[in-house]
């Protein structure tokens, strides 16, 4: 997605050109782009100036968007997970309010953090 972001208003871009460049296997980025479509954060263009492209501007993209897109959850324990292991400690652990309060954090983080700020940082490492 942050390709995606850099590359944005340039036009679509192909799966195989974004795989040889970060050296990402294609057939990942095949299945992936898929919840991200139906997520409307990605767009495509068929033909033969196809491919993919950022469906909005990166500064209205959060990561929580691409990673509830991708159905990654925030969970630092099993306790956080919509399937704890039946058994789960929860009730009696001593450092669940510190796990749920870190989730919390991050949460709050990743909701408030957009590609544009991806590319942002990603520029002034440069």
């Amino acid at each position: 997605m942050a390709e995606f972001a850099r590359r944005y208003g340039q036009g679509p871009v192909s799966l195989k050109e974004i795989a040889t460049k970060l050296a990402i296997p294609y057939p990942f980025l095949t299945q992936v782009v898929i919840p991200l479509r139906h997520a409307k954060l990605l767009d495509a263009k068929e033909g033969r100036d196809g491919g993919y492209y950022l469906a909005r501007d990166p500064k209205e993209v959060a990561v929580s968007d691409v990673l509830d897109a991708l159905a990654e959850k925030v969970a630092l324990t099993p306790c956080q997970r919509d399937t704890c292991p039946r058994g789960c400690l929860e009730k009696i652990c001593p450092a669940r309010t510190f796990w749920w309060k870190l989730r919390g954090v991050i949460q709050e983080t990743i909701q408030g953090y957009t590609l544009s700020d991806l590319m942002r940082a990603s520029l002034q490492r440069k």
